[in-house]
C-alpha cells in the first residue's frame, strides 16, 4: 500500500538522485525491494516519480530550453542553417536529436531485461561498479577543453545514454561522465546532459504508462503527490550538481556508488 510516508520518502529519494550521479532509478529499486510494504508496481511509479523530475529539469533549463525552440522555429524554413550553425554556436538541436535517436535505439531492445533488473539485486550491483568506474575515470579527463559538441560527441553520449536504462547505472552520471572524457566544457557538459534527458524520460513516462492506465488510476492521486514532491527535491538537486561540476568533484560520487554497491553484495551474500 502507498502510505503517505512512503509515497514522501520515495519521492523525496527519487528528487535527491536523480540529478546527483548515483542513480535515482537503482536507489528506488533497492528501496522498493527492501520495503515490504510497497506493492505497487515498481516500474510505474519510478516513472511518475521520474516525471516530477521530469518538470523540474524543465523549470530549470527553461530559458535555455526557450532560446533553443526559438531558434529551431525561426529557422524552420531554412534547414540546413541549423545543422551548420550548429557547429559554431550554442544551438546543438541536431545533437540533441541524433542523442536521442541513438538512445531509442540502444534502449528499446533492452527494455525486457532492464525491466527485470528492477528485481534483481545482482543486476543492480553490476551496474553500481559501472556508474563508479565511470565517474571515476573523469578525473584523468583530456586537459584541452572544447566548447562545442560533434556529432560523434552526440553519438558517444547517446550509446551511453541508452545503456542507462538499467537501474543502479547513473544516467546524468554516465552521459555527464562520457562528456567529460570527451573533453566537452563542464557548463555545456551540465546543461546538455540534462536537456537530452527530456525526451527520453518523456518519451518512456508516454510509452510505460499506456498500458498501465488501470492501476494508474486507482492509485493516481498518490503518484501525482510523489511526482510533485520530487520535483521540488529535483529541483534542488540541480543547484546542488551544477556546482559540484564547476569544482570537478564529479568522481566523489565513485566512491558512494562503489560503497552502495559492495553494501548490497554484502547483504546479498548473506
Amino acid at each position: 500500500m502507498l502510505t503517505l510516508r512512503l509515497i514522501l520518502f520515495l519521492a523525496v529519494l527519487q528528487g535527491v538522485t536523480e540529478f546527483i550521479p548515483v542513480s535515482s532509478s537503482g536507489h528506488l529499486a533497492i528501496a522498493q525491494l527492501l520495503l515490504p510494504s510497497f506493492k505497487e508496481p515498481a516500474v510505474v511509479f519510478d516513472l511518475f516519480l521520474h516525471l516530477g523530475t521530469l518538470l523540474a529539469t524543465i523549470l530549470y533549463f527553461w530559458k535555455e530550453l526557450s532560446r533553443l525552440i526559438y531558434f529551431f522555429f525561426s529557422h524552420l524554413s531554412r534547414p540546413k542553417e541549423i545543422v551548420l550553425i550548429s557547429y559554431d554556436s550554442n544551438n546543438y538541436i541536431p545533437q540533441i536529436i541524433i542523442t536521442t535517436l541513438i538512445t531509442g535505439a540502444i534502449a528499446f531492445p533492452l527494455k525486457n531485461i532492464a525491466e527485470k533488473a528492477f528485481y534483481n539485486l545482482h543486476y543492480i550491483i553490476v551496474a553500481y561498479f559501472v556508474t563508479a568506474f565511470l565517474l571515476f575515470i573523469t578525473q584523468f579527463r583530456r586537459t584541452s577543453v572544447k566548447d562545442i559538441i560533434t556529432y560523434k560527441d552526440a553519438i558517444l553520449i547517446g550509446l551511453i545514454q541508452g545503456m542507462a536504462i538499467f537501474p543502479g547505472l547513473s544516467r546524468s552520471g554516465s552521459t555527464i561522465a562520457m562528456a567529460l572524457i570527451l573533453g566537452i566544457e563542464r557548463k555545456k557538459t551540465f546543461t546538455y546532459s540534462f536537456l537530452i534527458s527530456l525526451p527520453v524520460i518523456g518519451g518512456a513516462f508516454i510509452i510505460e504508462c499506456l498500458p498501465m492506465v488501470t492501476v494508474i488510476s486507482h492509485y493516481l492521486t498518490q503518484y501525482l503527490l510523489g511526482s510533485f514532491i520530487s520535483l521540488l527535491t529535483g529541483y534542488v538537486s540541480l543547484m546542488f550538481l551544477s556546482r559540484i561540476i564547476n569544482t570537478s568533484k564529479v568522481h566523489y560520487f565513485a566512491y558512494y556508488c562503489a560503497a552502495l554497491a559492495l553494501s548490497i553484495l554484502v547483504y546479498v551474500l548473506l
